[in-house]
């Protein structure tokens, strides 16, 4: 984590980022495999694997040769760039509140918002599903990511909430 005067930059480490690759390839592998099995339901199961770790396996390699910080936050908000539903800039006077969660056995930073709807409206076409998805489920519309990050959950988080008070006094 760099902080630069009033910016905190989370940064996307190479070496995480590089076994990310790997486990796709994998699991991409995997399921080109199951779809040549003799049975029917292993050949679906193969087909939407290989297109859903495919998409993912893409998503990962273009960030391993492009790399982008994957959080920034400042005194007017934060930018997220962790995932491929991550909604860019997100102002802090649009947040109503920040803290720890976890999906199974992966943690994220969930950031619930005051007009979800507005929120919905501003996301491009390919976002919205996914998002709503996750709001459907009962999870937070922003799910921070940090699993490519040499920075721990505790201490963002931390930065966040005292970001997001600050802002609150003006």
């Amino acid at each position: 984590m760099k902080r630069m005067t009033d910016n905190v930059v989370i940064e996307q480490s190479f070496p995480h980022q590089l076994l990310m690759t790997f486990i796709g390839v994998l699991m991409f592998g995997a399921s080109l495999y199951c779809i040549w099995a003799p049975n029917v339901m292993i050949r679906i199961v193969g087909v939407i694997g290989a297109v859903f770790f495919g998409g993912c396996l893409y998503f990962i390699v273009k960030r391993l040769f492009r790399p982008k910080n994957i959080l920034e936050i400042n005194a007017n908000g934060f930018i997220d760039n962790s995932s491929a539903i991550s909604p860019g800039f997100v102002h802090w006077k649009d947040v109503k509140d920040i803290y720890m969660s976890s999906i199974a056995t992966q943690e994220f930073i969930s950031v619930t918002l005051k007009d979800f709807d507005k929120f919905l409206q501003e996301l491009p076409p390919a976002k919205r599903i996914p998002v709503s998805a996750n709001v459907k489920l009962s999870y937070a519309p922003i799910q921070i990511n940090l699993n490519s990050a040499n920075a721990s959950y505790e201490e963002v988080l931390a930065v966040m909430q005292q970001k997001h008070s600050l802002w609150q006094l003006k």
